[in-house]
């Protein structure tokens, strides 16, 4: 029973995913389920149809109080042109049906650039969610941000510039404490 069965799932062209099946848990079905219909090649974008000339945002949110913050954050984001969508990872399952709706439906409407924002509810509260393949990114490059930090759109730009000059490599900023020569 020792037996760990490790899945692989690439995601894009910018990181690998580890599926770890953990035996002898009681939720041990579910946990499988839910990695293997995520991981499972057929619910993957087919990297040869994804696009390298925008990025998508992911942002991760969790706190309720952090609500006004985090749309603020997501409207931001959408307003950059090198931006082809903002999903926002809500990863609190105790959160209510109502509540939900209002925030997909606020952040859908807060869009202020060409970049569409959809809150996509998580089955749970792992942080790890975000680096999950997920069918609705349609570009290579993704920024994953936390609920937080709001990064300046013109270090965001950077980034992908720097990404797209070396589109094979994992490109990143510590948004708590950078500078731009």
């Amino acid at each position: 029973m020792g037996v760990y069965a490790v899945a692989i799932c690439l995601f894009f062209s910018l990181s690998v995913v580890l599926c770890l099946r953990i035996p002898n848990l009681s939720s041990d079905i579910e946990k499988d389920t839910i990695l293997l219909s995520v991981c499972h090649p057929g619910n993957q974008p087919n990297p040869r149809t994804l696009r390298s000339d925008q990025l998508t945002v992911l942002i991760n949110g969790y706190s309720e109080s952090r609500i006004p913050l985090l749309q603020s954050i997501a409207a931001s984001y959408s307003a950059s042109p090198v931006v082809s969508s903002v999903l926002v990872l809500w990863g609190n399952p105790s959160t209510s049906p109502l509540t939900l709706s209002q925030l997909a439906y606020n952040l859908s409407v807060s869009s202020l650039g060409n970049a569409a924002i959809s809150l996509v509810p998580q089955p749970s509260s792992s942080l790890n969610s975000r680096f999950l393949p997920r069918s609705s990114i349609g570009t290579r490059a993704v920024l994953v941000c936390d609920d937080d930090v709001e990064v300046d759109l013109k270090t965001v730009e950077f980034a992908f510039r720097m990404w797209k000059g070396n589109p094979d490599r994992l490109i990143g900023i510590f948004v708590r404490s950078h500078d731009i020569d």
